[in-house]
């Protein structure tokens, strides 16, 4: 009896193959994924976030060079700007891809999550506006979101009590001067 080993086989016998199947199978993919981004706007939504994630990521680099706490960011601006213009879910996807790419240039730390969750609960509250009220909506927002992070993250007791205040303090005095600033990119986004 001859012992068969049917495990390997040359490379040469399956690399002739026709990858026909596997062209027209991927261009169908294809397809259908362009038609559902363009059908929903998300790719739309997914552009204009790249935008505001590299422009938060840019701003946030200067963590790497500052020893104080202070905290400027741009993902609420844009979850809310997102969420008012293309609705909730716009929102929820901005939250979470804009807020964990600038983390990712700061740092991914235990608490990014938090940081997370509250630009998730950002979107949910912007979703609560209508679109005329974007300005009195972004500051309401910046209240509650600079708020509950100087809560969690005192409870949690990430930072001393003047690193949290600090980081609080500067966070909502960012966010408002985004909202009053950049007024013009939100109705731009909101009036699509």
């Amino acid at each position: 009896m001859q012992d068969y080993d049917v495990g390997y086989a040359f490379s040469d016998k399956y690399a002739s193959k026709s990858r026909l199947g596997f062209y027209f199978l991927g261009g169908i993919l294809l397809i259908a994924l362009l038609g559902f981004l363009f059908a929903n706007d998300f790719l739309m939504v997914f552009l204009v976030d790249l935008l505001f994630a590299a422009a938060n990521a840019g701003m946030r680099m200067y963590k790497a060079y500052v020893d104080f706490p202070l905290e400027l960011e741009f993902t609420t601006f844009a979850t809310v700007t997102m969420s008012m213009g293309f609705g909730f879910k716009a929102g929820l996807f901005t939250a979470v891809f804009v807020g964990f790419f600038g983390d990712v240039f700061t740092g991914v730390t235990a608490y990014t999550p938090i940081t997370i969750g509250s630009y998730i609960f950002a979107a949910l509250l912007a979703s609560l506006f209508p679109a005329d009220m974007f300005l009195l909506a972004g500051i309401i927002i910046s209240l509650v979101i600079s708020g509950l992070s100087w809560i969690l993250y005192h409870i949690t007791q990430s930072f001393s009590p003047f690193e949290n205040v600090m980081y609080a303090a500067t966070e909502l005095a960012g966010n408002v001067y985004f909202f009053f600033a950049l007024a013009w990119i939100a109705r731009i986004v909101i009036g699509h």
